[in-house]
């Protein structure tokens, strides 16, 4: 098998994580970082920022990864997998060796499924997803695209969860709950009811923070929900926050 080519795009802990699960899988050689920084991760240099993107293929780079995990706004990974895309740089997915990945599961473009991950029968990921450290996607769960599970949170069977939505560490949702796209799961929660698109909720029960809006509007399955809020989106590695 080909040894790929490979530049990261970020350097902060989620690409060290990243670069080390590639590592275990084989087969590739990282090149170097893109951040707004400089200095090394694990020995990896950072040879620049996503300005350079435009050169990559001409150093004979293969494809590049997402190196970036939980960021400020839950379409700045969406941003640099475009910019990647649009210079004809292919995004390149991480799957950690002790991950448990089901035999009925499907799993859409570079996926990131990190150690002790497991994802059960019949579960369907989108493009670009992430599944963290040691977290739980049970059967028949639905993520959509750039949706981020985050370490060690457990989502029962036949949750939903929409596009660029965050789940945070160790949060619980109980089976058949939707999560709207774009919405927050605070750390801890444990969600009972469907989350409406780009609300933040955090708690056990989860609930809307205080800032967010209390009022109730339809949600997607017409049933009881958390009420709407809004979130901001500021612009590309700037929006890092690890």
């Amino acid at each position: 098998m080909k040894c790929q080519r490979l530049v990261g795009l970020g350097a902060g802990g989620h690409a060290a994580v990243i670069i080390e699960t590639l590592q275990a899988a084989g087969h590739v050689e990282i090149i170097g970082l893109l951040a707004p920084a400089s200095g090394d991760v694990l020995g990896i240099p950072i040879i620049g920022d996503d300005n350079i993107l435009v050169t990559l293929q001409d150093r004979g780079i293969d494809g590049v990864f997402l190196g970036v995990g939980m960021m400020k706004s839950p379409a700045a990974r969406k941003r640099l997998v475009d910019k990647a895309t649009h210079h004809q740089l292919e995004i390149v997915g991480a799957v950690h060796p002790t991950a448990f990945i089901a035999p009925s599961v499907t799993i859409g473009r570079a996926p990131q499924v990190l150690a002790g991950a497991v994802i059960q029968s019949r579960a369907r990921l989108g493009d670009h997803v992430l599944v963290n450290t040691g977290a739980i996607i049970e059967h028949d769960c639905r993520l959509g695209d750039f949706s981020h599970v985050a370490t060690g949170a457990h989502l029962a069977g036949g949750v939903t969860v929409g596009e660029g939505a965050f789940i945070g560490a160790g949060a619980v949702l109980i089976q058949g709950v939707t999560v709207g796209a774009n919405a927050v799961i605070g750390a801890g929660a444990v969600v009972i009811h469907d989350v409406y698109p780009g609300t933040t909720v955090v708690g056990v029960p989860a609930r809307p923070l205080p800032q967010n809006s209390t009022s109730r509007t339809k949600c997607p399955k017409d049933e009881d929900c958390y009420a709407l809020s809004s979130i901001g989106t500021p612009s590309t590695f700037e929006e890092i926050s690890e």
